[in-house]
């Protein structure tokens, strides 16, 4: 039996409740002895006989018990977006070649050796066509490959990506923008929470801490301190969303995610930087950078003596023209630090329109 994870109603040490969907849609409570940490869209096989029970309230629920889920490695929807993107490849013979290649796509596009195999995925039943299309995928992959090998790399950190259970497209093309490196897969698992800030918490979680278990973390990965950063990271996102840069303590801590420890995370923030303190207030990191550097700004101008403003000729004498016409009486003023200004003393009724 397949499952997917919708919700996690208890996790720890000693097992884990979830709720979850099965291939044909229906809803079913799974409880398992084994001490591992589900996350909300994975998917599991398991190997055991579902039930029917009441539930307190007395609502029939389909349930399951195990001691033992295996984690399924998804399909590979993030390779077919990519393999569209190269030229004279659209979804139909994307999916023939991973059908027929699998995670092994990318080498055998690289090897001309295998320019045969590739033309019976593209077209089996028109080899004519296929040799010509195998030829020109062969050719455009090379030469995409020679001027931009980040395009290669791209579909390495997509595979991993799928790997470790990611299958949104949009999600896994945001990730990759925002570490734009070669190295992308190797700073994604060095920093398994980086996705938080392109990625929806419940996402950011899933992945970090599928990178964690894939590392064989031996601690509890719940509090693990790239998570508890995170965390901080993600409530960063939920205050600036309001318009705030800085946060009382107590508002900090009802801002950090569900499930997450808050004061935990709170220190574990302050120690990795994710959280600055200032007097009474916590202020993210990025904003006090620019508030400070503004701030400084600010008190340089403030400091510096303004110099004298020269109006043109030209200016100057439509500006007595019109003093003249509307009998009015300036003075020069200079105020130090401010710009001069004149100011005008009516002797007349006549009202100007204000200055645009």
């Amino acid at each position: 039996m397949r499952i997917a994870v919708t919700n996690i109603l208890h996790n720890n040490d000693l097992g884990v409740i979830f709720s979850g969907l099965t291939e044909d849609g229906a809803s079913i409570i799974v409880k398992s002895s084994e001490p591992i940490f589900p996350h909300h869209g994975a998917v599991y096989d398991l190997d055991a006989t579902p039930y029917t029970a009441k539930n307190k309230w007395g609502k029939i629920q389909l349930r399951v018990d195990t001691d033992r889920l295996e984690f399924v490695r998804p399909s590979g929807n993030l390779c077919i977006p990519w393999l569209e993107g190269l030229r004279g490849i659209g979804t139909t013979r994307a999916k023939r070649l991973v059908d027929a290649f699998g995670n092994d796509v990318i080498e055998v596009l690289g090897d001309p050796d295998k320019i045969d195999n590739i033309s019976m995925a593209i077209e089996p039943e028109r080899p004519k066509i296929g040799d010509i299309l195998a030829a020109q995928l062969q050719s455009y992959f090379f030469e995409r490959k020679a001027t931009d090998r980040t395009a290669a790399m791209e579909w390495q950190f997509y595979r991993k990506l799928e790997y470790l259970g990611v299958c949104n497209y949009r999600a896994a093309k945001r990730l990759w923008r925002l570490i734009g490196s070669p190295d992308a897969e190797k700073l994604l698992l060095r920093y398994p929470y980086l996705s938080v800030c392109v990625l929806p918490w419940k996402d950011s979680d899933f992945l970090g801490q599928r990178i964690l278990t894939d590392q064989n973390y031996e601690g509890n990965p719940l509090v693990h301190p790239d998570r508890l950063s995170g965390a901080c990271d993600a409530a960063w996102q939920r205050i600036l969303s309001k318009g705030h840069t800085a946060a009382t303590e107590d508002t900090f801590i009802n801002s950090v995610p569900r499930g997450v420890a808050p004061v935990a995370a709170l220190k574990a923030g302050l120690s990795s930087g994710a959280v600055v303190r200032r007097g009474n207030l916590l202020r993210a990191p990025g904003a006090a950078w620019l508030e400070d550097d503004l701030a400084r700004r600010l008190r340089t101008i403030a400091t510096q003596t303004s110099p004298a403003v020269l109006i043109p000729h030209e200016i100057m004498r439509y500006i007595r023209q019109t003093e003249h016409e509307c009998d009015l009486q300036s003075k020069f003023l200079w105020i130090p630090n401010k710009a001069p200004t004149r100011s005008y003393i009516s002797s007349s009724s006549v009202k100007l329109p204000p200055v645009r």
